[in-house]
């Protein structure tokens, strides 16, 4: 195999000729293709670098917002977590009980386990589907807001109407204080 690494005047990062990028994670590489990756000499070494989160991780830093750099400290999913913080009361209020992120950890888990085949599509409650979707709503509000779509943009994305979506803007800025003064202060 021939390629290289490739440097954008951007300062990203990437690999053309094989796209190593687009390789499976270890856990799901079930046919062990990393594997036929062997660097060329002892003087050469691999490396595997992931970039989980960077935008939000930003975020978190340069808002100094506690809540959600707690988030990562304690090696929680960003997403689930910010679903967590921002929909729990109101899917509390439409399913009758209590949310919480382990509850969102396991909807994740069941939802993938039904892909995978491991578990009848019945397995994927209507309780669970709905943390699935605001686990997946949050996870596009927050690439959202840090790469400034505007309202129309997010509701089309989330399929839901302009007050709908300026809504879920507002409980994730009421939630997260700190990101709206930085959203603020940037513009």
């Amino acid at each position: 195999v021939t390629g290289g690494i490739v440097t954008h005047n951007t300062g990203r990062i990437s690999s053309a000729d094989p796209n190593l990028q687009n390789l499976k994670r270890p856990e799901e590489d079930a046919f062990n293709i990393r594997r036929g990756y062997i660097a060329s000499d002892d003087d050469h070494n691999l490396g595997v670098f992931d970039y989980n989160a960077l935008e939000m991780r930003l975020l978190a830093a340069a808002a100094e917002d506690k809540d959600m750099t707690d988030i990562f400290l304690s090696g929680k999913d960003i997403h689930m977590g910010n679903a967590d913080a921002i929909f729990s009361e109101r899917l509390s209020k439409k399913h009758g009980c209590p949310v919480s992120y382990a509850d969102f950890v396991h909807a994740k888990k069941t939802s993938e386990k039904v892909k995978a085949g491991e578990l009848p599509a019945e397995a994927l409650t209507p309780f669970l589907k709905d943390l699935v979707i605001y686990r997946g709503s949050s996870k596009t509000v927050s690439f959202a807001l840090v790469y400034g779509m505007g309202v129309e943009s997010l509701a089309s994305r989330l399929g839901i109407a302009v007050a709908a979506a300026q809504d879920v803007i507002d409980s994730f800025m009421k939630r997260f204080p700190p990101v709206q003064r930085l959203m603020h202060e940037c513009v």
